[in-house]
């Protein structure tokens, strides 16, 4: 019977080829979580963002949330919106159906007006759908400036309210935003799993198309 022998070092180049394919193949799938990690991070981690865009008034909007300001933040209504004198603050009011139940008084730490902040939640309020903030009223118009809102949302999803809380623009800009912001619907925050009243802050920048 004839001996039969493989030069190891034939095999060599194999190996070596196979081990590279092992790395590229861990390397891709690496990206690859990453990169669904950055699509699908669960709304706790991160906050919704608008890419900036031309609206149909020739006026460039962004919106982001942004973490609530405490000093800012006023039980709803409480705070006055621009133009109070000619309109309420509320553009209608809320059945008493919808305004979130006070925290029990049982020593544990919870939100004064019933709204907890954003952050303080295991998730976040998610938008169910963009907010066009086309704002037809707004065509022509060439003031630049940003607008910051608190939103008061309910455990189940709708905006209870929306305050004017700064705004550096006239105030019709910042009363069809809050008009825009009103009609949102959200996915609830979460809180040990279960949905709660959320206040959220978001700003709003504006200014027109091919103004830096």
């Amino acid at each position: 019977m004839s001996n039969f022998s493989i030069d190891r070092k034939l095999l060599e180049p194999q190996a070596s080829y196979s081990k590279s394919r092992l790395a590229i193949s861990i390397i891709a799938s690496c990206a690859l979580h990453v990169l669904l990690f950055a699509v699908f991070a669960p709304s706790s981690l991160r906050f919704w963002s608008s890419k900036p865009q031309v609206r149909g008034n020739g006026l460039v909007v962004k919106a982001r949330f942004v973490p609530v300001d405490k000093s800012l933040v006023a039980v709803p209504s409480q705070r006055k919106s621009p133009n109070t004198e000619k309109a309420t603050v509320r553009e209608q009011a809320q059945p008493e159906a919808n305004k979130p139940e006070e925290p029990e008084a049982t020593g544990a730490p919870g939100p004064a007006n019933g709204y907890w902040p954003a952050e303080s939640l295991d998730t976040q309020p998610a938008v169910v759908e963009d907010i066009p903030l086309d704002m037809p009223e707004l065509r022509g118009r060439t003031e630049s400036g940003t607008i910051v809102l608190s939103l008061f949302i309910n455990a189940a999803g709708a905006v209870d309210d929306v305050v004017v809380e700064t705004s550096d623009l006239p105030d019709i800009f910042a009363e069809l935003v809050r008009r825009d912001f009103l009609k949102a619907r959200f996915n609830p925050g979460l809180r040990d799993a279960e949905p709660v009243a959320t206040t959220m802050q978001v700003e709003v920048t504006i200014r027109p198309d091919g103004q830096k």
